[in-house]
């Protein structure tokens, strides 16, 4: 009996939704079967995956600001002040250029809760291991946003759905980073 209660208790869990806010900054919508991690990659801001399914989600925050300062150090002052798409462009090929065989969609347009963002897909083999991505990048008031959900190549068909949907939840929840002091 206690085996048939701990079953239905772990089915209930497998269905329905969390939002995920991160630091009152953005909040992000995601099944609730996955649980939060902290090894999936070292700049992300929210990290939740399910190990068994395979289905894995980080967001990567940037501060506007900080992006420039560090432009303008580099000298590559055509990446300061720049818009969606030039940031899509700047960061969007560092995850094709870390596949072997990738295939990257076009691009497409979106609003997602006032944010102009750009979406793309991503399959491609990385250490031996065929791989789906489903890509976001987005512009916030003072941040950039990247959202990026990914599976096994084969289970791209039973989670696609549920990966497009992570994408259109992203919202950012006080518009902007604090601002630095006046100097």
């Amino acid at each position: 009996m206690f085996s048939l209660a701990l079953m239905f208790v772990s089915c209930a869990s497998e269905e329905g939704v969390q939002t995920v806010t991160v630091d009152n900054l953005y909040s992000l919508t995601m099944p609730a079967f996955l649980s939060e991690g902290d090894d999936l990659n070292e700049d992300a801001s929210l990290q939740y995956y399910h190990m068994f399914k395979e289905f894995y989600v980080v967001v990567i925050d940037e501060s506007k600001a900080e992006l420039n300062s560090i432009m303008e150090e580099s000298g590559l002052t055509e990446y300061t002040n720049i818009n969606v798409d030039d940031y899509t462009e700047l960061v969007g090929s560092s995850l094709y250029e870390s596949m072997s065989d990738g295939d990257q969609s076009d691009f497409t347009e979106h609003t997602v809760n006032g944010m102009p963002a750009r979406f793309s897909t991503l399959d491609g083999t990385i250490d031996g291991v065929d791989i789906y991505y489903e890509y976001g990048v987005y512009e916030g008031a003072d941040t950039w946003y990247q959202v990026i959900v990914w599976t096994l190549s084969d289970r791209q068909d039973k989670y696609k759905d549920q990966m497009k949907a992570i994408l259109k939840t992203l919202k950012e929840e006080r518009g902007q980073r604090s601002k630095p002091a006046a100097q």
